[in-house]
């Protein structure tokens, strides 16, 4: 399926996934935003939305010492429905969605995630969908706000990307308020360890840690910046990432962090 409509992307390749979703390959850093074989879509899902609501969850239920065996056994099934020939269809997780979402706070104010980085807007997006009391902030190298308009993002990301786009293009911060929201993605355009030190101690409550790899951006996977993020994380916090390394897993560890390895991904947790 070609999208002509995306000659602004001329640095960077479109690419289909095996979800049927789109991403892009970066010249830069010689990398895709994206994993080909799993998909933008399913990839944002199983690796960071995912993770985090059951964290979320066992925090809510004061089940947290299930926390382990609750993510495996729903990463196990999710990569036994991937091995499945028939799973490529997008909608196939569109029920965990609707049934997992949180539908109320979890604490007195709205979860405060960081979205290590932006990049083209899946995390964010879909963490919209799932948290409806949430402050998104998301530090970002490249700013192409402008031609993301035009993105082909997938069908289950039922938001107007594009108004949300405009805003943030706009005003730097998308806010969206209502008797059952209380949304604010902030896009900050910059490097991102450059905003880390702006934030105050015991401030996030999720990490998206989705940066590109340690062999092309090395400083977002150092030890003193897993130190960086324990500072700046609450006493019950996660951070979700696709990386599984034994370096990296022994930087979070060393840095304070609970590590827990699974198929897709890690996930270091504090609680």
């Amino acid at each position: 399926m070609k999208h002509n409509n995306l000659s602004q992307f001329n640095e960077h390749k479109l690419i289909e996934c095996k979800d049927f979703s789109f991403s892009l390959y970066n010249t830069y850093y010689k990398q895709s935003y994206h994993s080909k074989s799993l998909g933008a879509y399913k990839e944002t899902l199983y690796k960071h939305i995912i993770p985090a609501i059951i964290f979320q969850e066992c925090l809510k239920s004061n089940t947290l010492h299930d926390f382990n065996i609750k993510l495996i056994e729903s990463i196990n099934k999710l990569a036994e429905q991937e091995n499945n020939k028939n799973s490529t269809l997008l909608n196939t997780n569109e029920d965990f969605l609707n049934k997992n979402m949180l539908s109320s706070k979890s604490k007195n104010r709205s979860l405060r995630i960081l979205d290590i980085c932006f990049g083209l807007g899946f995390n964010a997006f879909i963490s919209l969908q799932s948290f409806p009391y949430c402050e998104i902030y998301s530090p970002e190298k490249d700013n192409f706000l402008e031609e993301l308009k035009s993105f082909p993002y997938p069908k289950q990301i039922c938001l107007n990307t594009k108004q949300i786009l405009e805003q943030l293009q706009t005003n730097r911060v998308y806010t969206y308020i209502n008797i059952n929201n209380d949304q604010k993605l902030y896009f900050l355009h910059g490097d991102a360890l450059g905003f880390l030190h702006k934030f105050p101690n015991n401030f996030f409550d999720i990490v998206f840690q989705d940066a590109f790899s340690q062999a092309q951006n090395g400083e977002l996977w150092s030890k003193e910046y897993f130190e960086q993020l324990f500072n700046i994380t609450s006493n019950k916090s996660i951070i979700t990432t696709y990386a599984k390394a034994r370096n990296i897993l022994e930087s979070a560890n060393n840095s304070g962090f609970s590590v827990i390895k699974h198929k897709l991904g890690s996930v270091f947790y504090k609680g």
